[in-house]
């Protein structure tokens, strides 16, 4: 269970890593849409420091993985929902907070919870494989011909598709 929670925030990680083609799809022109990818990545990066202080502090990650899980399935409804651009460029910001921090938690919880260096190193490793599996899975479910809204490869997020 601790590898398929990597594997499912590792996914949305990927997918906005190619996010320009779909602002594209949105009317942006491409100097904007480069420059429009970036910014919820500021923001995660703030929201992934914050939890991993927090949830050292408390002791519990799980909390953190569940309420940052939520955030992310409404940043992806509102992204993949008929609204205007303006909210669904909010969705995103929603969606890569919620999904980028629950990557060094999702790693964490299996360090911290696997008794024995070598069960450990085996834990870590198959976490990774499932990682990539994650890219590979995020790759191939947002294709052109679904273009503008891309609802194959939302649906395949929330486990629907």
């Amino acid at each position: 269970m601790l590898r398929f929670g990597l594997l499912c925030s590792v996914r949305p990680f990927y997918f906005y890593a190619n996010f320009s083609v779909i602002l594209l799809d949105m009317g942006f022109s491409v100097p904007v849409a480069l420059l429009l990818v970036a910014p919820p990545y500021v923001l995660a990066v703030i929201v992934s420091l914050s939890t991993s202080y927090w949830a050292d502090k408390v002791r519990h990650r799980t909390p953190f993985i569940f309420f940052h899980s939520v955030i992310a399935i409404v940043g992806f409804a509102l992204v993949a929902s008929k609204i205007p651009n303006g909210v669904k460029l909010f969705g995103t910001f929603l969606a890569v907070a919620g999904s980028n921090p629950n990557q060094p938690a999702a790693l964490a919880f299996a360090q911290n919870n696997i008794v024995g260096t070598s069960k450990r190193a085996v834990g870590s490793a198959l976490q990774i494989m499932f990682g990539a599996i994650g890219g590979i899975a995020a790759s191939t479910v947002f294709r052109d011909r679904d273009a503008p809204r891309y609802l194959p490869g939302y649906n395949s997020r929330f486990g629907l598709g």
